[in-house]
């Protein structure tokens, strides 16, 4: 991404439109259609009528959820959302393993049958979206709002100039990497939603807070979202404390190009020095540090009350700048449709043991959960 900056601007340009929040008002209605109707349906057979529920694990109940929401978006015949849940799940628990972990653990990895596996998954999966494509690159045109695949494959023709139906094998390649991210950073909100719970479990009386204002709150669109003041903090703080990236990296090269010697902060680099450079950054270390944050270690949603913006490199779940991500309103709107339903729906309560609690884990570029999030589903009574 870094080396193709000019190609890859002329894309983000293209996409913009489908992420930004004019075409999030057009995408509520069918998300919501689709977690009220669809999701909430499955889930509700799974619970089945049993007065005290049924224990689900929430990461995967979630998971499943909101891969049918990508469906939606145009990620369609590629996988089942089952599936598609579950690849995601299997192939970015092992990118620890394969880049981040000790030489042990790594050879261990790459000799072991988890890689060939994962392998197996990547393989089966990028085929199925270049069978895919095969449908819809001759007929593309600019796409419609509600269908990223084919704002996708627009914006790569734009890239590559070709409007004639061609899709040569380094175009074919470049959408499928595209689409192939696109289903794996959808896992980072499953992972957020998940880890909400974990935060929640030792708080009672916030959790308590935020289904009161879930269900008393009445959401027909997108506009409505925004009345979900309390659930936006409880999400906004589990990002602070538990984001999904740990942390990125950027070239050194503006000042390469300078010949002259530069400076990072208080950090001299003779221009000599500079190639090859990467300035590695921390939004972890940034949204835990104490001379920023008061009290960083406590889960305090009301300290983003009272329109509390904290500097911009100091929150960064995002990213920030001209590389940040693109899809933070979809990824928003997402992630409180779902908790809206979810709590309306149902009670949910978390039904883990101390001794069985989920872990989180620390690799050098992501956080991510061990085992299972067990949470108990009880069909709530209608109520006049």
């Amino acid at each position: 991404v870094v080396k193709r900056g000019v190609d890859w601007a002329k894309k983000r340009k293209v996409m913009a439109g489908y992420f930004s929040k004019r075409n999030m008002v057009n995408l509520f209605e069918h998300m919501d259609a689709v977690v009220k109707g669809v999701e909430m349906t499955r889930i509700e057979n799974d619970v089945g009528n049993h007065p005290r529920g049924k224990i689900m694990d929430i990461h995967d109940t979630v998971a499943v959820t909101l891969y049918s929401c990508l469906n939606a978006l145009g990620v369609c015949d590629i996988m089942e959302p089952v599936e598609m849940a579950a690849t995601a799940k299997h192939i970015i628990g092992a990118i620890p393993k394969s880049f981040f972990a000790n030489e042990v653990a790594r050879l261990a990895f790459v000799l072991g049958k988890e890689k060939k596996d994962t392998t197996k998954l990547i393989k089966t999966l990028r085929k199925s979206i270049l069978e895919k494509l095969k449908e819809i690159v001759p007929n593309n045109q600019e796409g419609t709002g509600d269908n990223v695949v084919e704002g996708l494959v627009y914006a790569t023709k734009t890239q590559f100039g070709l409007f004639n139906g061609q899709c040569p094998k380094k175009m074919a390649e470049r959408l499928v990497n595209d689409i192939v991210a696109t289903i794996l950073v959808f896992d980072n909100m499953v992972k957020q939603l998940a880890m909400l719970y974990i935060l929640l479990n030792d708080r009672p009386d916030i959790q308590e807070k935020m289904v009161k204002e879930l269900r008393e709150t009445e959401v027909y669109s997108y506009g409505d979202l925004d009345k979900l003041k309390y659930t936006e903090y409880c999400i906004l703080e589990c990002m602070r404390m538990r984001p999904s990236l740990l942390r990125g990296s950027r070239d050194f090269k503006d000042h390469v190009k300078s010949k002259k010697d530069s400076s990072f902060g208080h950090y001299k680099i003779p221009k000599e020095l500079a190639v090859g450079i990467k300035i590695h950054f921390s939004e972890y270390v940034q949204q835990m540090n104490p001379k920023v944050w008061d009290d960083p270690t406590e889960f305090k949603p009301e300290r983003w009350a009272n329109g509390f913006s904290p500097d911009k490199y100091h929150y960064m779940p995002f990213w920030v700048g001209q590389r940040s991500c693109l899809g933070r309103h979809l990824g928003m709107m997402l992630m409180k449709i779902i908790m809206y339903h979810m709590n309306r729906n149902f009670d949910i309560s978390q039904a883990w043991s101390e001794a069985s609690a989920p872990v989180w884990l620390q690799s050098m570029a992501t956080i991510r959960l061990t085992g299972d999030v067990p949470c108990r589903f009880t069909k709530r009574v209608a109520q006049q």
